[in-house]
């Protein structure tokens, strides 16, 4: 099958249409001046003949364009609500059927593959939800709790669905989205609630990872970080008397 723009088949046909004829008018033209009368005669009817055929050839080729649109037409609002395309349809446009046809299997396979790595990434998420010590919530943009672990649903007795609202009020989901566009990074709601962002690949917003505990897992790490910057500290100071020694007995 050829594609080619409607316009343009049009203006090409009316072109070859209009130069038959006048070569025609003009071949007649040329014979009675030169006194071939019989001849010019022939010349203008096969010019007619070839003008008339054109004409048909238009026609024709516009049905069958116009057919083969509508039936394009069919195939992509099949594609949209089933998306599924068979093969008498495929057959229908020739060539560009069984290449839209491997399209279609290609994106089924990566669709596919992207679905089982999904899967496969939730069942990860709730393997680690039963296992960690924690109460931890994960929570869609608009509120709803999605998953959750063990210890968030002894403390809470959540269930998925319910509203973030209705589990801990304290909590200002639009704060936290507010703050996760312009620090990414977690922030501490509700005396003790910290709500860490979690991004897509593409840097996207997608939910968040609510932590419950008395003392939260940001704030226990903060502290061991303050922690240990605060015996580094203190063993540079213990090492300076040390290299005052070295000092004095070089001068």
């Amino acid at each position: 099958m050829i594609i080619i723009e409607k316009k343009r088949l049009i203006g090409a046909l009316l072109f070859s249409f209009a130069l038959i004829l006048a070569t025609a008018i003009w071949g007649y033209k040329v014979g009675m001046q030169s006194s071939l009368k019989s001849d010019s005669e022939l010349v203008l009817f096969f010019g007619f003949i070839g003008a008339g055929l054109e004409l048909c050839l238009l026609i024709a080729m516009l049905v069958y364009a116009k057919r083969k649109e509508s039936d394009f037409l069919m195939v992509a609002k099949a594609i949209q609500l089933n998306g599924v395309l068979s093969n008498s349809r495929a057959k229908k446009l020739g060539n560009l059927g069984a290449t839209l046809q491997e399209a279609l299997d290609d994106a089924y396979q990566i669709t596919a593959q992207k679905s089982l790595k999904i899967a496969g990434l939730n069942g990860l998420v709730d393997e680690l939800l039963l296992i960690i010590d924690r109460p931890l919530l994960v929570v869609s943009l608009t509120g709803t709790i999605l998953n959750f672990s063990a210890k968030a649903q002894e403390k809470t007795g959540c269930k998925q669905g319910d509203a973030l609202s209705e589990i801990a009020p304290g909590i200002s989901l639009k704060e936290a989205i507010q703050n996760a566009a312009l620090t990414r990074t977690a922030m501490q709601q509700d005396t003790h609630i910290v709500c860490m962002p979690v991004f897509s690949a593409t840097g996207t917003l997608s939910f968040f990872l609510i932590d419950l505990s008395d003392q939260p897992i940001v704030s226990k790490v903060m502290e061991n970080v303050k922690h240990l910057i605060q015996k580094t500290d203190t063993e540079k100071k213990q090492k300076k008397p040390f290299l005052k020694f070295f000092q004095k007995d070089r001068d």
